[in-house]
Formats: C-alpha cells, structure tokens, sequence
C-alpha cells in the first residue's frame, strides 16, 4: 500500500514556516482515506496531479530531510554566503561599469552612461540605495543636467513589476468608498509613480482628484531583507578610511526604527493628519487631507488629496528665493513650535505652486488705495509638502538643545558653537575611557571653532554634511562622536540639505533661515526656553 504526499508547497524560500513545511510533508495518509471525500473521477485526478506516491518506509526519511533543509536555510553557512554574494556583486556592478567606462572614450555622456547603470543595478539589489542616489539628486556640484533630470526622476521610477500589483485591493477601494456614501474612480491601473514602499495612482473621490498610494504586495520580506544587507555594508564602512568618520552606523542604528515605520500605513495617515492640523491656517505650505477610512478598512492603501503644482527642476528661476523663504519657514516651524521634522524632505516630496487663479491669469489685480488705479500683484507662491512616511519627533529638551544650537549657528560665534557642540551634541565613544580633561576640551573645541570659521563664514553656508564629516573626525580623535540624538536630526538635514541649497540664489539658505528666525522670534529668543 502506497500513501501520498503533497507537493503543493507555494512557500517563499526566503520567508519559509518550519512548522507549516513539517505538517505538510508528514500529511501522508492511507491512499483510500484519501479518496473517500471525492466525489467523481476528476476530483480523484486533481489528487493524483498534485501528489506522489511515497511508501512508509521513506516517511520519517522526508521528514528528516525536510528537517535539514529548513536547518539549513536558516544556517550562518548559508546567510554567510548569501552576505558574502551580496557585497561581492555590488563590487562586482562597480567595477563592470567603470572598466567600461575607462575603456571608452571618456566623455560626458559616457561617464553619465556608466552612472546611470550603476545606479540602476544597485537599486535593483537593495532599495535603500535610492535613498542615497536622492540624496544626491539636487546636488549640482557634482552632476550636470543630464544627470541632476535622471536622478530626479529615477527616484519616482524605482523597477516592479505586476505580481506586485494588488488589483483585486485596488479595485476594491471602489466598494469602500460606497459603503462611506462616497463615488472613487481610479484612473488607470498603471502606477504613475513607483517609490520604494509603494506604487501611486491618480483618481477621483466625489469629483475631486486624489493620490491613491497602495503598498507593494510582499514589500516586507524585501524591505527587510534590504535592512540586514545595509548593516553589512554599513559594517564594513567602520574599518574604511572617510566613511568611518561619517559615523554611519549611529546613524543607521538611531533611524532604524524610523525606517522600518514607512511599512505600517496607518501610521503614516496618523502622521500626515497631524502636519495637516499644525499648518492648515499656514496660507503658504499646502499638506494633503488624509481620508483615513480607506486605511481603516484596507492598511495596505493611504487616499489622500491631489496637489498639483511643479517639480524642482521645472520651477522659474527669479521664483527659487521665495520658495526657500518658505521652505525655510516650514522647517523652522516644525522644530521650534511643534517639535517635530519632516525627515524625507528630498526634491521629490516638495510640490512648488503657482496660485490656481493666479497660474491661469499670471498676475491678481489689486487696487492702489492712494490712486484707486487698478495695478498687477504678482502670483501667490506655496509649496506642498507630501510623504509623511519617515517623521521625527523632539522632547522637549531635545527641542531646546536645538533650538541653542541654532541659536548660536545664526550669532556666527564660531567658538561658542564650537564649545556648544562638545558639551551638548557629543557622546564619549567608549564609555570605558575617562572623558576629556579641559586641555583635551580646549584642543578640540579650538579645531572646531577654526574649521567652522573657515568652512561656514565662506558663502553663508549652512551646517551641512560636509561640517558633519569634518567636526566628526576631529571628536574621533578624542574618543568622541555626534550625540544620538543629533545623528537622528542629521540624516534629516543630510537628506533636505540639497533641496533647500537648490533653492538659493540671491541669498544662502542660512541667510533665510536667519532672516526667518528672527521674524519668527524677533527680540523674544531669549525668552523661548
């Protein structure tokens, strides 16, 4: 007597259940038992189709053998290898492009070539490297137009394919919205737009039109998976000259979290309705309204409002001071009153708007109150702020240690910034070793100050990445690093920094955000603590 097996087993291998593979592979019973239910031939065939025949005696052999397996999967043999594959073949894409490219003729359009492959492959292996290439993206001392427009709009268009569609999800939303009394039309089943969490879809909720944004089916083994090949890299990054100083891996480490929080929707529609309540009286920053129903009844999907308005590299030039004196605004704001930070602000998340009215008239007409003649106002500018995926919160002592350091930053007294950085925004790095003694102190808070006399008086400049890097190797020296709370706030910094210095034109973003601190403060930033 035989007794049968089934083959059915629809398991990712990389997201395996021991037990489920056990009870299937052991689910071996009596041939007869095994029919008695069917009702006709075809039935009994559909069995046989999908089932072989195993004896008794090779039972606990399966079992076994399925035993190791599942061992093995999950062995440090096996991740060791698959550790090892990985960072090999991100070399590996490295240098297959760069051999080509010195083989060529080394031109523009082939160094961007070899560019924009390489930042296509890597983006295919791990989805966190498009966080990077965003964060270059409006980095234009070190790219030209080509470059600057494909990483623009690369990070819109990041590779998927259907399986990761949920169409049966999406359509569903159709019978959500009647049972709220309300009438969803999406416009098409194709994306337009594809992010790293999720796929977006234009539409119509009751006429008006909205961004449907649906999580991509299976994202959490990829995301998750992308997080542990991170570490490995970032591990690597502690024992290499430059980036060991960049201090990646408190970085990674205190927005871990953070990261991992884009997967859960309804915390991102929790988000976004807070930005909405804190700005909705703000006339010039536009925050989409959430329909969180949507995400009550389905967690995979967030509906919100359409903002329409232009990109980054589309915007006029004689418009960009502006947008910074807004954009400086918001980021003050959001810091300094509600103690928290929009920390994915890349060009992409950043919507710049001409007035609707004004757009179609180009300029309002007014009246001049001492003539009664009619004159031309120019065009209302704001901007929409949209992914609210990744937000940081402050307490309230973090907000006013910041609020100093700001403080002190704008005051351009390099020593007392240097000495505010050291006592506030250090950590020791071994907590084993002494802390520094006051001529230890006095070394490095004198490197501090002479490299941010030269670096930041230069321009206006802000305290950006570069500073970071460089004030980071001088606390290294000491057994010191950037707080954990700062590392936190800086990959915030490090990823809006571009944007806001893209805006500028006639004055520095430090300049406005000056001029804005003390619009907002006035001669009351003594008394904000």
């Amino acid at each position: 007597m035989y007794k049968r097996v089934s083959t059915n087993l629809n398991y990712n291998v990389n997201n395996i259940d021991k037990d489920k593979l056990d009870k299937e592979l052991i689910n071996i019973v009596d041939e007869d038992d095994d029919l008695d239910g069917l009702d006709d031939e075809t039935d009994k065939d559909n069995v046989y189709k999908n089932s072989i025949p195993v004896s008794n005696k090779y039972k606990k052999f399966l079992y076994n053998v399925s035993s190791v397996i599942t061992r093995l999967k999950s062995s440090s043999i096996c991740k060791g290898i698959s550790k090892s594959w990985f960072i090999s073949s991100c070399i590996g894409i490295y240098l297959k492009y760069f051999l080509i490219y010195k083989c060529s003729k080394k031109t523009p359009e082939n160094y961007n070539y070899m560019i924009k492959n390489i930042t296509t492959k890597l983006s295919e292996k791990n989805l966190f490297f498009i966080k990077i290439f965003q964060a270059f993206a409006n980095n234009n001392n070190i790219m030209d137009k080509d470059l600057f427009n494909y990483f623009i709009t690369y990070t819109d268009k990041v590779t998927y394919d259907t399986t990761e569609i949920d169409y049966n999800g999406l359509y569903d939303l159709i019978n959500i919205a009647r049972a709220n009394g309300d009438e969803l039309l999406i416009d098409n089943e194709q994306p337009i737009k594809s992010g790293n969490i999720a796929l977006v879809y234009n539409g119509r909720l009751n006429g008006k039109r909205i961004i449907v944004k649906y999580r991509r089916k299976n994202i959490e083994i990829k995301f998750k998976r992308s997080m542990e090949e991170l570490q490995i890299l970032i591990n690597i990054t502690k024992h290499m000259p430059y980036l060991s100083d960049l201090n990646i891996n408190d970085l990674f480490e205190e927005n871990y979290q953070i990261m991992l929080n884009q997967l859960i929707f309804s915390n991102e529609v929790k988000n976004i309705q807070m930005f909405y309540e804190k700005f909705k009286d703000v006339e010039n920053i536009c925050i989409p309204k959430v329909y969180s129903y949507f995400t009550d009844s389905n967690p995979e999907v967030i509906v919100m409002d359409y903002i329409e308005g232009k990109r980054i590299e589309n915007i006029d030039s004689e418009d960009k001071d502006e947008y910074s004196k807004i954009l400086s605004r918001f980021n003050l704001k959001c810091v300094f009153y509600d103690a928290i930070y929009h920390a994915d602000l890349h060009s992409g998340n950043v919507i710049f708007i001409k007035d609707a009215k004004d757009m179609k008239d180009e300029l309002e007409t007014g009246t001049d109150t001492s003539t009664g003649a009619i004159i031309k106002l120019p065009p209302k500018l704001k901007i929409g702020v949209i992914d609210y995926g990744i937000i940081g919160t402050m307490t309230r002592e973090e907000q006013n240690v910041f609020f100093m350091f700001f403080k002190v930053l704008v005051s351009k007294n390099y020593r007392d910034l240097a000495l505010f950085i050291v006592e506030n925004l250090s950590d020791r790095i071994c907590i084993e070793k002494p802390a520094i003694n006051d001529e230890q102190k006095e070394v490095i808070v004198g490197e501090i100050d002479t490299l941010c006399s030269r670096v930041l008086s230069v321009d206006n400049k802000f305290f950006g990445g570069e500073e970071i890097y460089e004030i980071n190797k001088i606390l290294k020296k000491e057994n010191m690093k950037f707080s954990k709370f700062f590392c936190r706030v800086e990959l915030a910094i490090a990823i809006s920094e571009n944007v806001c210095n893209s805006l500028c034109k006639k004055l520095s973003y430090l300049e406005q955000m000056m001029i804005a601190f003390k619009e907002i403060f006035g001669d009351d930033a003594d008394n904000y603590m």
